[in-house]
């Protein structure tokens, strides 16, 4: 067929070009070392849970994993916004008494901004400002390159699977009791021996030693500008919030935590909430200071 469209080649050329082709970029995988407390990784990872006799949901759990020692750490959270990103690294660095020198991230929207080129991100303002409290280096991996953080992809999955697949695991009467048991349940996966006869507990207390020093928590919330609509509400993350009814058309300060809403006007706080879960449009019965 091919002489008959004008090309002289053979079947067995064709086969090592293509075999030249396929072999020519072949990816390395090189085992790395790591220093104690040189590289923590970090993912998110989704948890259905039953939580209040509310019906089984997803949950976002941010999982830390050492790339020295395998240590895990995770926190559990309503949604994968800025403030979870960064109250989990608070909390964290402050049970570990200070951060690992470079943290590993994939190209999560809370920690890329966006892209400039083929390779290079632009960090969000939530990241920067992590980065820049507590001293941390950062830097991402390569698009669909889960193997660049390794420790943390695999402890996702691991960490759901030991902790909430047995029976009666995944019904809580509120997150932060399925936040104590999560705890609970990592250490006691921290103090067994990993494949290579290393307890990540112990080791993790040298690696403390090679930590940037410990800072004061950072304040985690994302902060916002509202105005007061006639229905004496302020609109937040797709949900209302009420305020006393003399603030009605005036501008106010909101800062949204993970777990909470606090309205400030003049410096001054006018209303507290629970931070409703999802975007249901409803309306937050005010309790005023």
């Amino acid at each position: 067929y091919l002489k008959k469209q004008g090309f002289d080649v053979s079947y067995s050329t064709v086969k090592r070009a293509t075999q030249y082709l396929e072999t020519k970029h072949q990816e390395a995988f090189i085992r790395q070392e790591y220093m104690p407390g040189e590289i923590c990784e970090f993912d998110w990872g989704t948890v259905k849970l039953d939580i209040g006799d509310s019906g089984y949901q997803k949950y976002q759990m941010a999982v830390f994993t050492s790339a020295y020692g395998n240590f895990r750490y995770a926190r559990l959270y309503l949604t994968q916004d800025t403030a979870a990103f960064q109250e989990s690294h608070a909390d964290f660095f402050t049970y570990s008494h200070g951060a690992f020198q470079t943290m590993v991230y994939d190209n999560m929207r809370v920690a890329v901004r966006r892209f400039v080129g083929l390779t290079e991100k632009e960090p969000t303002t939530a990241l920067t400002e992590l980065s820049i409290y507590y001293g941390f280096k950062f830097r991402f991996c390569n698009i669909c390159s889960g193997n660049e953080k390794g420790h943390v992809e695999r402890s996702v999955e691991y960490v759901r699977r030991k902790v909430f697949a047995g029976p009666g695991c995944d019904k809580f009467d509120s997150l932060a009791e399925a936040n104590k048991f999560l705890f609970r349940e990592c250490m006691k996966l921290n103090a067994k021996a990993i494949y290579d006869g290393s307890v990540p507990a112990d080791t993790f207390e040298t690696e403390k030693e090679f930590l940037l020093p410990a800072m004061p928590k950072f304040e985690s919330c994302m902060k916002s500008k509202g105005k007061v609509d006639k229905y004496s509400t302020v609109m937040v993350s797709r949900n209302h919030y009420s305020v006393p009814d003399t603030y009605v058309s005036k501008e106010v300060d909101v800062r949204l935590y993970t777990d909470k809403v606090i309205i400030y006007h003049d410096g001054n706080i006018i209303a507290r909430h629970d931070r409703i879960s999802g975007s249901s449009n409803g309306r937050s019965i005010s309790t005023t200071t």
